[in-house]
Parts: structure tokens; sequence; C-alpha cells
């Protein structure tokens, strides 16, 4: 039991990321945010922005970076960073997975779409 811990982070995995090229791409980029990024500052820098999900925190960091405010549209980065100003350390997990859903466009939409500007042109003429 470390009494400096106040962030475990966990490696998002996503249950989709073959479904369309969007999700793969979207897979690709948060891949290497996780991969690297996260995994990289946190063993060099011990510094690493929560992602909101996939975490856990001990309840006196939160308490003592002066708690949870929604003002920001990044509140999660903005607990890290004033937890991180209070001399909390942050663990990130690369090898615990939590899985997820990709936001995508299904196919059928896709096919909808591209057949709406000819479904419009018959309603027209």
């Amino acid at each position: 039991d470390n009494e400096e811990l106040g962030l475990v982070q966990a490696r998002w995995s996503f249950v989709n990321k073959d479904e369309n090229l969007l999700t793969r791409l979207q897979n690709i980029n948060l891949a290497f945010h996780f991969e690297v990024e996260q995994q990289v500052n946190g063993i060099f820098v011990n510094f690493f922005g929560f992602n909101g999900t996939a975490g856990v925190w001990r309840i006196k960091a939160l308490e003592d970076a002066g708690g949870w405010l929604e003002r920001t549209t990044v509140e999660d980065m903005d607990i890290a960073v004033r937890a991180h100003l209070h001399g909390w350390k942050f663990i990130f997990l690369n090898d615990v997975e939590v899985c997820f859903t990709l936001l995508f466009v299904p196919n059928s939409l896709v096919l909808l779409c591209s057949y709406l500007p000819l479904i419009r042109h018959q309603f027209e003429s």
C-alpha cells in the first residue's frame, strides 16, 4: 500500500476496433495514446492525464486537490494536474485492459447517406 499513490489508470481496449475504417483509425490513435504517451509519461515523468474512465482515484487525493470541479470541459485533466501539483503519484497499468466500444457510423447508415442525394433528387423532380 503506497500512501502517496493517488491514481491508478488502466489502458482502454476496444471490442469493435475492426468494425469499419473509422473504428480502425480511432484504435490506431488511441492505442498510441495509451501504449506510448501514457506509459512513457507514467514511467519517466510520473504524470499523465486521467482519461475520465478506466482509472481509480484515492478519495484523499481528490479531496487534497480541491475535489472534482465541473467548471471545465476537461475536468479529468484538471483534477490530474491539481493532484499532481499536490504531490500525489500516479501509476499507469498498460497490461490491465478495460473494454470499451468505439463510436462508429454503421455501414448501413453510410450506405443510406450515399443514396440520400439520389432520393432527394427523385422527390425534387
